[in-house]
């Protein structure tokens, strides 16, 4: 009986998940929220609640593009990405993300002639937490880091060409 209860527990709590957190609208907040962070195109193929190892959303064919200026692949792809969330801090509004799965990312990093990289963001002021707004600017990008509990990345290529000296590396 205890047993056939916690099955049908869990049958419940999948199916309000599924209810009260609709796929559609977490991958719409996920795809603006991260264009503006970024600064860049972001698309994702398809999202996906995700219950096994933890309360999380699984994304599949993740895309993040170049900036103005920079043609060919993008700055990232991957086949899919799975991000786990703590719980208790999610219930107090705080996402704090306690493991991050990336299978097959492809990275694409370009450097023009004139200096100017596909792999430098803008601005990291609006991520840095309140407390650290006063630290020296080269320490800032440190205190903007987003920290995880565990990451695992399987399968994944990188591709560096820098125009300036003609060079083009592949990993």
């Amino acid at each position: 009986w205890i047993a056939g209860g916690a099955i049908g527990l869990l049958i419940i709590a999948l199916v309000a998940v599924k209810l009260f957190f609709p796929v559609e609208k977490i991958k719409a907040l996920a795809v603006e929220k991260a264009q503006t962070a970024l600064d860049r195109p972001v698309t994702i193929g398809q999202a996906d609640l995700s219950i096994w190892g933890g309360l999380g959303v699984r994304l599949a064919d993740l895309s993040i593009g170049n900036p103005q200026g920079f043609a060919g692949e993008p700055f990232l792809k991957t086949k899919s990405t799975d991000v786990k969330v703590a719980f208790w801090p999610l219930l107090s509004g705080t996402i704090r993300i306690s493991r991050l799965v990336i299978e097959s990312p492809s990275i694409s990093m370009h450097k023009l002639a004139d200096g100017s990289s596909n792999y430098t963001f803008a601005s990291v002021d609006s991520a840095i937490p309140e407390e650290a707004a006063d630290m020296p600017a080269e320490a800032k990008p440190a205190a903007a880091a987003i920290a995880f509990d565990g990451i695992d990345i399987r399968d994944g290529t990188v591709r560096f060409v820098d125009d300036s000296t003609a060079r083009e590396l592949n990993a």
